[in-house]
């Protein structure tokens, strides 16, 4: 009826696959470089006020620091870090 009960080809199954992994790889490495991008600005502004940071590629490690300095900081157009 309508061509909605139409059995699919191995082609088209494979193209249908193929495309839904494609946007879902595209989604997965656009939060990654967003989320990166937030780690390293997050990181530049803590070191600007003086923290002692070790960066990791997931993240980053505060170390114990003497003190930390107010200053202002690089938002980098991302109201989460404006918020820090």
């Amino acid at each position: 009826m309508f061509g909605l009960f139409k059995k699919k080809s191995k082609k088209e199954k494979l193209l249908y696959q193929y495309n839904a992994l494609k946007e879902k790889a595209y989604k997965i490495s656009k939060v990654n470089r967003k989320e990166s991008d937030r780690i390293e600005s997050i990181i530049y502004n803590l070191k600007k006020c003086g923290a002692k940071i070790s960066e990791l590629n997931d993240g980053f490690i505060i170390n114990k620091s003497k003190m930390l300095y107010n200053t202002s900081i690089k938002d980098f157009n991302d109201h989460r870090i404006a918020m820090m």
